[in-house]
């Protein structure tokens, strides 16, 4: 139970989340799958401690297992209702209507759940296309300036294994990019 009170702390947690992709540089998709994960998996563990208790509160015919299996239990029918699998609340006589309504509830924060999933997913996989999206157009760029400005090939074999080596073909910030580069290429 006092597991469930230190889930309160999500900002601290979102906060610290913060300040370790600012000082490690994560890619933002990183970050983003991080931070997902985390508020995912926050809220898959409340919606269990919900339905454990409501396990004690309602006087139902609740079959006696030891603390670890009414964990998995409770973990078990949260994810078969959310994921539209069943409706049903587990191995009861008597269902009362706040479970239906529960069951019911759940059922729809599981679809607007899978939803928002498959959203997130798709905006992730557009965000990490159009990074390398991003790195093959500054090197097309770089490409149409060296042959305009008529470069020698050592000096463009030079500026394309520097690029290589600064960025690793990563481009995620556009401003310290835009920034190395005028300097190399004032050199």
């Amino acid at each position: 139970m006092q597991w469930s009170f230190k889930l309160f702390r999500l900002w601290t947690i979102n906060e610290y989340l913060d300040n370790l992709q600012l000082r490690l540089t994560l890619p933002s998709y990183l970050y983003r799958i991080l931070k997902y994960s985390l508020f995912t998996t926050v809220l898959l563990l409340w919606l269990i401690l919900f339905n454990y208790l409501l396990d004690f509160y309602y006087s139902r015919k609740v079959v006696f297992l030891d603390l670890p299996s009414k964990f998995f239990m409770a973990a078990d029918n949260n994810l078969r209702r959310m994921f539209l699998v069943d409706i049903y609340i587990g191995n009861y006589e008597n269902i009362q209507k706040i479970d239906l309504y529960l069951a019911i509830a759940t059922l729809y924060f599981g679809k607007f759940f899978e939803i928002w999933l498959l959203a997130q997913i798709i905006q992730l996989f557009a965000s990490y296309m159009m990074v390398t999206h991003r790195y093959q157009t500054l090197l097309h760029q770089v490409k149409a300036f060296i042959r305009f400005k008529d470069l020698p090939k050592r000096m463009s074999r030079r500026i394309y294994s520097y690029l290589n080596f600064r960025f690793q073909y990563w481009v995620f910030n556009e401003r310290v990019l835009m920034d190395s580069l005028c300097l190399t290429l004032k050199m």
